[in-house]
Order: structure tokens, then C-alpha cells, then sequence
């Protein structure tokens, strides 16, 4: 039962990610750091979306350099959050 609900949450989440739009080019939205930049988007925003919070355009991404970890910033810089891997486990949570 457990995967079935991850894979529902994935599915949606997916579908919903697949329509974000960069609010500037590709290579001011996501640090150097960041190979594949759309791929990293749509899971991070894949993210944020099944953790409740909203992400409709994102303004940036960084890659933490010393841990597991980004930041990423949606709706016109109006929306931070903190995406980490926390035992295994990525964890959302909305920067004040």
C-alpha cells in the first residue's frame, strides 16, 4: 500500500511539475553546479508540491556545497524553500 500512495504522490506531482516555466534563462535560474537544470527543476518542484507548498514558476536553484541539499525559489522570488536529505529521506520546508 505504501508504494502504491508513493506512486500516486510521484504521478501527480509529475504531472503537475512537467508545466514549470523558468522566469529567467536556464543558466541565471540554476547554479553552475547543476548538470541538468529542467531535470533537477521538475524533482525539486515534484518536491515542494507533494509537501503542500506552491511552486508555479521558479525564480532560482542552488546546490548546497557542503551537504545534501538545495534551495529553491518559485513565484517570483516570493516562495523559498529548503529541499534536504535528511536520513535518506529529501524533506521540504519553507524558508521565513
Amino acid at each position: 500500500m505504501r508504494i502504491l500512495a508513493a506512486a500516486v504522490i510521484l504521478i501527480i506531482a509529475t504531472s503537475t511539475a512537467a508545466g514549470q516555466s523558468f522566469e529567467r534563462s536556464e543558466s541565471d535560474v540554476c547554479s553552475s553546479d547543476i548538470g541538468n537544470c529542467r531535470a533537477v527543476a521538475r524533482e525539486l518542484v515534484s518536491l515542494v508540491e507533494a509537501y503542500g507548498y506552491r511552486c508555479s514558476s521558479i525564480s532560482f536553484i542552488n546546490k548546497w556545497a557542503f551537504s545534501r541539499g538545495f534551495t529553491i525559489q518559485c513565484n517570483n522570488f516570493a516562495y523559498e524553500y529548503e529541499v534536504k536529505d535528511k536520513g535518506g529521506r529529501w524533506v521540504v520546508s519553507y524558508v521565513d
